[in-house]
């Protein structure tokens, strides 16, 4: 009887590493394969100030794309947007910001708490130097 109770309890703790291993490599292969294309088309230039990002734009094509794909992997998640100059890495504050993170943290099985960053900056490569 005893044996069974293990054998029982095994099952259950293997099925649910299963699943937490399947949340895992899921939301990691959607976040860090996400397409450059989504930045890209949020990147403006204005007059004599270099390439910068539209910081509603990004956050807006961000959410549209991670919509209905992260929800098969959670069910609650979050997503923050830290815009930064990436000369310096300071805080951007002003509308010219060229460098964005892309933080996202869940919570998935047995309260594993889940935390990716990806960070993509404007480069202009038509100059030379």
């Amino acid at each position: 009887m005893i044996v069974c109770l293990v054998a029982m309890s095994l099952l259950i703790l293997s099925f649910g590493f299963f699943n937490l291993s399947f949340q895992v490599t899921g939301l990691n292969r959607l976040i860090i394969f996400t397409p450059v294309s989504i930045v890209e088309q949020a990147v403006h230039v204005d007059g004599d100030n270099p390439l910068y990002f539209e910081s509603s734009e990004v956050e807006e094509k961000f959410n549209t794309y991670y919509q209905g794909k992260i929800e098969p992997y959670c069910n609650d998640y979050e997503i923050e947007y830290y815009f930064y100059v990436q000369e310096n890495h300071s805080y951007c504050i002003g509308q010219y910001c060229n460098a964005v993170e892309v933080e996202v943290n869940a919570n998935l099985s047995f309260n594993y708490h889940y935390h990716r960053k990806i960070c993509f900056e404007v480069k202009n490569t038509n100059e030379l130097g």
